[in-house]
C-alpha cells in the first residue's frame, strides 16, 4: 500500500491510493427528495406533533424496559404488568399518544416504519371527548421509550 501526503491551504492530510476511486466529484452530487408521509386524514407528519394509534391491529413495543412489560385496562386505561415472565413486550392501545422525534426519507434510507414516536410518562393527558364513556382518562405510560411506525399505524393530532 502506497501513502501519499497532501497538502492542502488549510491542512495536511494522508490519503491512500486504495480509496482514490472511491470519491465522486461534487459535480455529480445527487438531491435526493424526500417522501412526504401522509395520515389516513391528509395530514403530513413533522417532527414535533402528537400523534395518536389508529391501528386496530395489536402492536407490541419490545423496546421498553422490563418493568414496562404488560398492558392498558380497556375502560381505565390503567398500566397492567405481564404476569408471565415470556410476555417480553407493551401492547399498544389504539389512541395512545406520544410525540414524532425523527422522519426518515424512504427514498434514500429502506425504511418500512419510518416514523420514530416517543412516548413518555404524562405525554398522555389531553384527551378528546369522542362520546364513548372514557372521556377526560388518559393512558399512564409505565416507563418512556420510541418506536417506528408507519403512516397508517397513527395519525396526527395537531398542527
Amino acid at each position: 500500500t502506497t501513502t501519499t501526503t497532501t497538502t492542502t491551504s488549510s491542512s495536511t492530510s494522508l490519503h491512500s491510493s486504495f480509496f482514490a476511486d472511491a470519491t465522486t466529484p461534487s459535480s455529480t452530487t445527487k438531491t435526493i427528495t424526500p417522501k412526504e408521509q401522509v395520515d389516513r386524514n391528509g395530514r403530513t407528519f413533522a417532527i414535533g406533533n402528537t400523534v395518536a394509534i389508529t391501528n386496530k391491529k395489536v402492536i407490541k413495543a419490545y423496546s421498553v424496559l422490563k418493568s414496562g412489560y404488560g398492558t392498558f385496562h380497556p375502560t381505565t386505561r390503567e398500566f397492567l404488568p405481564h404476569d408471565d415472565d415470556d410476555a417480553n413486550y407493551l401492547v399498544l392501545p389504539e389512541g395512545l399518544r406520544g410525540v414524532v422525534k425523527k422522519i426518515y426519507n424512504t427514498n434514500e434510507w429502506d425504511r418500512t416504519h419510518p416514523i420514530l414516536v416517543k412516548f413518555t410518562e404524562g405525554s398522555d393527558r389531553e384527551v378528546v371527548a369522542d362520546g364513548d364513556g372514557d372521556d377526560g382518562v388518559a393512558f399512564q405510560v409505565p416507563k418512556p421509550f420510541q418506536m417506528h411506525f408507519d403512516a397508517d399505524e397513527i395519525e396526527v393530532l395537531d398542527l
